[in-house]
């Protein structure tokens, strides 16, 4: 069969379009897979880089917390004040050297402890050699992490008094075998991947050390260049503390795939990387193959394109089809979008072009308003400048954007969206136009904030209520009040407080008379009103007015129980005052008439007898007293545990319900509700503490016994002081009286009180022994001894209550000391009943 002069122009003309539709489809598949491979893995780098990020901050964080915990320890700060003071002291010396050897069961590989002047004082573990490559962790001092085979953070710290003054200093080293693990393991990634951990050098911070990883080996550049031949490496920007994925050459002048980030916190970068070459062999190492395919393919299609002109015809008409339907769906994903997110085009200068229906329903303002005008139509002034300078800077460099930002509508309500910018480029390859995607959380955002407010509050209350429990003067307890609740406001920065109490006004700074839009709550003592506590803002924002004014009313009531305590206290006491006064004054007198008239004998028993029975309705008065405080301790206690408590936990379980959530979704957890479950547990921790400092549980359930071996082990634990209890068969068989528990629980913690604060001591033990019908409590320590003129001190308020204690119950307490040898309390109580019942 012959062909034809038209059928040859199309079979030429049908064979080159053929040629050129294969060798163009070969190049646009082959820069679709490079392109497509260079996203994946460069996705894979960046969230395997900030799961590494986030392991270094918190495993550095947590040494870095350890330490200062270390350096701030009681124990620690005792001992080396004793060898400040008497360096030859080898009791101080032992005790301090017993505790470092300690610190190895806290994590610590090696620790050591020098004095003022330098000199080493004690050391567990070895430190490693001072020539092992380190990097600085500049935001910290004198903190480095070391390679010696594994990773190793090894810090110094000032070890200060409790005036602040430098007293000596504690070095640690920990090692990071999680770290390590996470920094050597690269061989997944790729043969030429590279885990890069860099430090800036200098005072211009030009060059950095860094520790490289390697698929073999693990390598330490002292010094390397952060801008090579005037382009920066990755490094560089994750130094300047930026985070992202670009396409570069490294130091070695090679072109690679990195992602980089910066563990600001310490001021050091991390950049993870691949070879470009070794990246897209999957793709070059097929190109041979493929162009043999494309060859035969062509080949192939030119000797049938006469043959199968018809049904190349309809291939093609269909595949204009499927082409439409593609477009078209193409379009309609588009429209969906547009209608979950606010979509906007503006140009190079940031003037809106385009904004669809969403995004004006949001913002509040029409398409016509819109067109034309600069975004800065919506800034709510929530951002500083930085934030938009380093956002016209990503986008200017053809990178995309992606933030969190607050705008302002059009009636002025703030509103919070995930933001991301895309360059748009023309043929030409400049930008040219901006395209905006939005999608609005302010839902979410809202929630975060209100979680945040109720931790303040929270907070705030247990500051508070902490600061009720001390001797504080009414003007020195009303500023502190004044001082949290102005940090637990929304608005701090603002926010003024004014207490009013009985004509006296305490104010904190910046308070203005004429500032008229806060809140306010009374505060009422014995039912009646003496004054107010009110808050002010110095600007009208939208605050939450609701759960604020709650926070001030508790606050308030709180303020008004502390009033009542304290004028019971001080009428009590001058009680106590007159009746001391009228019995030495009676005395007098009977003393003068017994002088003057030996006949009135009778009526001087009489008036001895009067001041006796005084006395005896003094120590009653007393013992009623100690029962008050005893069940108001009670009674706290409870509130504590059934409000506070349960409201803790609650929020706990809200938070746990959050993360589990995110980790549901397949997502990382928000690390401020990361934040805000450890500082839960630790508000849980803390009102669990202040329970049993306020009244032991262990007293009611289990008993005396129990409960004073149970005080003697927390003395040992918080203080480090060598407890032990020690109690006979009779003894322990023997059931007290609740009173009595409570009246000898008392004098113990009292006892065991002052040897923590005055004795100086290393050891104490408690003995308990049953003689007769009475039992017999002896505390002995090998402390620094009682003076006779501590003893005999009227202000000795402790000792005397100790004292009145033991006299209610017809019992008797004798304390002893010898000075440098310890000192002695035998407290002998009997249990029958006492003339106070």
């Amino acid at each position: 069969m012959f062909l034809t002069r038209d059928d040859r122009k199309i079979s030429i003309i049908g064979g080159l379009l053929l040629m050129g539709l294969t060798l163009a489809t070969g190049i646009a598949v082959y820069g679709v897979m490079r392109q497509q491979i260079e996203s994946t893995l460069g996705r894979g780098l960046d969230v395997a880089l900030q799961g590494k990020a986030r392991l270094f901050e918190s495993q550095i964080a947590e040494g870095l917390a350890s330490t200062r915990a270390l350096a701030a320890r009681p124990f620690l700060v005792q001992s080396m004040q004793q060898l400040n003071a008497q360096p030859d002291s080898t009791s101080a010396l032992h005790d301090l050297e017993r505790n470092v050897n300690s610190l190895t069961q806290a994590g610590f590989t090696a620790a050591s402890v020098s004095d003022m002047r330098g000199n080493k004082l004690a050391q567990v573990g070895r430190f490693s050699r001072n020539q092992a490559p380190s990097l600085p962790l500049h935001s910290h001092n004198n903190t480095s992490l070391l390679w010696d085979g594994q990773l190793i953070l090894r810090t110094s710290k000032d070890v200060l008094d409790q005036d602040g003054r430098r007293i000596g200093s504690v070095t640690t080293k920990k090692d990071l075998p999680q770290l390590t693990r996470s920094f050597s393991k690269i061989r997944e990634i790729g043969k030429t991947g590279e885990f890069m951990l860099c430090a800036p050098l200098g005072a211009d911070g030009q060059e950095m050390a860094c520790f490289l990883s390697k698929v073999d080996s693990v390598e330490f550049k002292r010094q390397m260049p952060r801008i090579i031949g005037g382009i920066p490496l990755p490094m560089n920007y994750a130094l300047e503390g930026k985070s992202g994925i670009i396409a570069t050459k490294d130091y070695r002048r090679v072109p690679v795939v990195a992602a980089y980030a910066p563990l600001g916190v310490f001021g050091l970068g991390m950049v993870l990387k691949l070879d470009e070459e070794e990246l897209y062999s999957p793709v070059t190492g097929q190109i041979k193959t493929i162009a043999l395919y494309l060859a035969a393919l062509v080949i192939a299609g030119i000797l049938l394109l006469h043959w199968l002109m018809l049904p190349l015809v309809r291939k093609l008409l269909h595949a204009k089809e499927i082409a439409e339907q593609t477009s078209a769906e193409l379009t309609a994903y588009i429209a969906a979008i547009g209608k979950l997110a606010l979509v906007s085009v503006a140009d190079c200068s940031g003037r809106i072009l385009q904004a669809n229906a969403i995004f004006c329903e949001v913002s509040g303002y029409s398409e016509q308003e819109l067109i034309g005008q600069d975004h800065r139509i919506l800034n709510s002034g929530t951002h500083p400048k930085a934030f938009f300078t380093e956002m016209w800077a990503t986008i200017a460099c053809g990178d995309v954007w992606h933030q969190e930002i607050c705008n302002r509508s059009k009636s002025g309500a703030l509103y919070w969206l995930d933001s991301a910018i895309v360059p748009l480029k023309d043929n030409a390859g400049k930008i040219d136009r901006y395209l905006s995607v939005r999608v609005d959380i302010t839902a979410r955002k809202q929630k975060e904030i209100v979680l945040r407010e109720r931790l303040k509050e929270s907070a705030c209350l247990s500051a508070i209520r902490h600061e009720m429990k001390l001797e504080l003067p009414v003007d020195e307890f009303c500023q502190k009040i004044i001082a949290h609740l102005q940090g637990a406001m929304q608005f701090p920065e603002i926010a003024t407080a004014v207490i009013e109490l009985d004509g006296r006004q305490f104010i904190s700074a910046g308070y203005d008379k004429e500032q008229t839009h806060g809140l306010q709550a009374q505060v009422t003592v014995n039912g009646k009103a003496c004054g107010g506590l009110q808050v002010f803002y110095s600007e009208s924002k939208l605050f939450l007015l609701p759960e604020e004014q709650d926070l001030i009313d508790a606050i308030s009531s709180d303020l008004g129980r502390w009033l009542e305590r304290r004028q019971a206290e001080q009428a009590l006491q001058e009680s106590h005052d007159r009746l001391e006064n009228r019995v030495w004054q009676r005395t007098d007198e009977l003393l003068q008439i017994g002088r003057r008239l030996s006949a009135e004998i009778a009526e001087r028993r009489s008036a001895q007898q009067m001041v006796q029975q005084s006395r005896e309705q003094l120590r009653k008065l007393i013992g009623y007293q100690e029962n008050i405080k005893e069940e108001e301790r009670r009674r706290i206690a409870s509130e504590i545990h059934d409000e506070l408590g349960s409201e803790l936990t609650g929020i706990k379980a809200y938070l746990s319900v959050m993360i589990e959530h995110a980790q549901k979704m397949r997502m990382l957890p928000d690390h401020h509700l990361l934040d805000a479950a450890d500082l839960a547990d630790a508000a849980i921790k803390t009102v669990r503490r202040v329970i049993t400092d306020l009244r032991p549980s262990v007293l009611d359930q289990l008993g005396l016994w129990a409960a004073l071996e149970w005080y003697a082990s927390q003395i040992e634990e918080r203080s480090g002081l060598c407890c032990e209890f020690v109690i006979d068969k009779l003894a322990a068989a023997t059931e007290i009286d609740p009173e009595r528990s409570t009246a000898i629980f008392r004098i113990v913690q009292e006892t065991l009180t002052n040897v923590v604060r005055h004795a100086r001591a290393s050891r104490v033990i408690i003995q308990v022994k049953l003689q007769g019908s009475a039992v017999m409590v002896e505390v002995v320590d090998d402390g620094s001894g009682i003076t006779a003129e501590r003893l005999l001190n009227p202000d000795s308020w402790g000792i005397i209550g100790m004292h009145e204690r033991a006299r209610y119950f017809g019992g008797e307490l004798k304390i002893t000391g010898t000075p440098g040898q310890g000192t002695s309390m035998l407290l002998h109580m009997p249990l029958g009943h006492a003339d106070g019942h």
